[in-house]
């Protein structure tokens, strides 16, 4: 039976091959020459991808896409020039392409997250980032992930079609960041006093931590509460400075007032025995 089977599939086979010789000879003819065709313009697509796009992920990306790309358009071609009807075909891919869309549509949408952060570029490898609560440095922009290493020192893997879809802060985009930090003292403090100390404090590192070019550090009274006066401070600091600087700042405030006999309030539970 089995044989009998094959006799006729391979009847059936030879049949075809007389009844349509010439479209074979020709759709075997044409793949040739247009998959020469398909590589010159692949060739031609990869030059122009190396001269406007700079990111090798994206340019990778793009240069398999459209050679992808290239030879549907061709196959369609040759298909239609040996006379087979596409019609159901283009039904069937169509219906494929719907159900493949809702399947990897998270894969998708990370896919042009990767292409948008490398191509438009909102924050660079080596930049300081915030993202949902987490703070770290970019080390890597892939077309799928984005991988950032915290201030915690961990790994953090995300999506790229979460980041295009959640706000980022970029913190280094400007290059230097502005610190703001209070400090209470009180009230029988000096003002000019205190805020001279705390210029000092600042203007020791200024070269090693501290950025005047946008602006001189402000320090000044922000309010007056019940049991302090508050003092405002705003100084700019260089990149990748931001951390050391704040904990810079408010050792040597503590030092400094303790040496000069300045006072910061804590709340305090005076206990009166009878």
């Amino acid at each position: 039976m089995k044989e009998v089977c094959s006799l006729l599939s391979l009847d059936n086979l030879l049949k075809y091959v007389k009844l349509h010789f010439f479209n074979v000879i020709l759709a075997i003819l044409l793949v040739i020459f247009f998959n020469q065709i398909a590589s010159i313009f692949h060739k031609i697509l990869c030059k122009v991808n190396s001269k406007i796009l700079k990111e090798k992920a994206v340019r990778t990306f793009f240069n398999s896409l459209s050679n992808i790309v290239i030879k549907l358009v061709l196959l369609t071609i040759i298909l239609q020039l040996v006379g087979i009807n596409l019609s159901s075909i283009f039904a069937l891919v169509g219906a494929l392409g719907l159900v493949l869309g809702f399947a990897f549509k998270e894969t998708i949408s990370n896919i042009c997250g990767g292409v948008i952060l490398l191509t438009f570029k909102p924050f660079k490898v080596g930049d300081l980032i915030s993202y949902n609560s987490n703070i770290g440095t970019i080390k890597k922009i892939e077309i799928f992930y984005t991988t950032i290493l915290t201030l915690q020192n961990e790994y953090l893997i995300i999506p790229n079609g979460n980041l295009i879809n959640n706000e980022i802060k970029n913190i280094d985009i400007n290059n230097i960041r502005r610190l703001d930090l209070k400090v209470g003292v009180s009230y029988e403090s000096d003002i000019q006093k205190v805020k001279n100390l705390i210029l000092s404090i600042i203007n020791r590192e200024k070269e090693k931590l501290f950025d005047y070019t946008i602006s001189e550090p402000i320090i000044g009274v922000v309010d007056l509460n019940s049991s302090s006066i508050d003092f405002d401070i705003k100084v700019y600091v260089k990149k990748g400075k931001y951390q050391e600087a704040r904990y810079y700042i408010l050792e040597n405030i503590k030092k400094v007032f303790d040496e000069n006999n300045i006072e910061i309030p804590y709340n305090k539970l005076d206990v009166y025995m009878k």
